[in-house]
């Protein structure tokens, strides 16, 4: 009897890990549906068969972070480190991001230097570390990071990228000019390239040069509010008014939010113009309707 029970158990081990497999293939196919509770129902039930699965935390962590719940997916993705013995990379990343997410640049930092540990040459750790610096203002400790990870990556638009932002907020426009520059040569149609050079030329004084980018940004995107609200300053800047209460509105039509930052910027650049925003932007808004 007690072989006969040995046996039951090792067939019921093997039913449990199938069961695990088919929740958790379940699980990624509602993921590429996009929908996460279903995904997450699924990963549950996989984890009720093999608890220690970290591939079913790290899966739980995804479902999590896409619903924005970061402090969970960090959770999730500790398990997932911890079931892997403390070394698991792709977790280690992970927790990382959330705690960027959460603006917990800190604890951010604290998992890439971790990670950086098992793996010295990982150029997204260093990029990351970099964005975590550049949050924190502490933008020299930023670019080191950026420039080792060029070091190890090569060149790389969203290095570049990161770079050329960290030198715009020290107000360095002509370092920041350069390095978005070396971004759009790699992505030559990428929007928010083309509108930060526009935005930084814009500060150099070089408005034609400005206008001419980010006038492609939105040709490329039409929707592009924040493109349509830096042509609308580059034209201001220029002495062409009309055009550029033209560029505010199609940029308030496209906002998401009527009520966020951006719809209170273009409100105070509106004012700037001597014309009443509130007016200006409710004729946009008849059109809408």
């Amino acid at each position: 009897m007690g072989e006969e029970r040995d046996v039951i158990e090792r067939e019921l081990e093997e039913l449990k890990k199938d069961a695990a497999k088919i929740h958790y293939e379940l699980g990624e196919k509602y993921m590429e549906l996009k929908e996460y509770a279903q995904a997450e129902e699924e990963f549950y039930v996989a984890l009720r068969y093999d608890d220690t699965n970290p591939d079913i935390y790290m899966q739980l962590g995804r479902v999590a972070f896409k619903r924005r719940n970061y402090k969970d997916a960090v959770e999730y993705w500790q398990k997932a480190n911890e079931h892997s013995g403390g070394a698991n990379v792709k977790a280690i990343f992970n927790i990382g991001i959330g705690y960027m997410s959460m603006g917990e640049y800190d604890r951010a930092l604290e998992a890439y230097a971790k990670l950086l540990v098992l793996n010295p040459n990982d150029a997204d750790a260093y990029n990351n570390m970099g964005l975590a610096y550049s949050n924190k203002g502490e933008y020299q400790k930023a670019i080191e990071n950026f420039e080792k990870a060029l070091s190890i990556k090569g060149e790389d638009p969203d290095i570049y990228y990161n770079l050329a932002n960290t030198y715009y907020n020290m107000e360095d426009y002509i370092s920041a000019a350069n390095y978005f520059s070396k971004a759009l040569e790699l992505a030559e149609d990428d929007v928010y390239i083309l509108n930060n050079l526009a935005d930084t030329f814009m500060r150099l004084g070089e408005y034609e040069k400005a206008l001419e980018l980010v006038s492609r940004a939105v040709y490329l995107r039409p929707d592009y509010a924040s493109g349509w609200c830096t042509r609308g300053e580059i034209l201001a800047k220029m002495g062409r008014k009309e055009e550029a209460l033209e560029s505010f509105k199609k940029s308030y039509h496209y906002l998401a939010n009527k009520d966020g930052f951006l719809a209170r910027y273009l409100k105070e650049q509106i004012e700037e113009l001597g014309e009443d925003p509130e007016k200006v932007l409710s004729e946009e808004m008849e059109k809408m309707a």
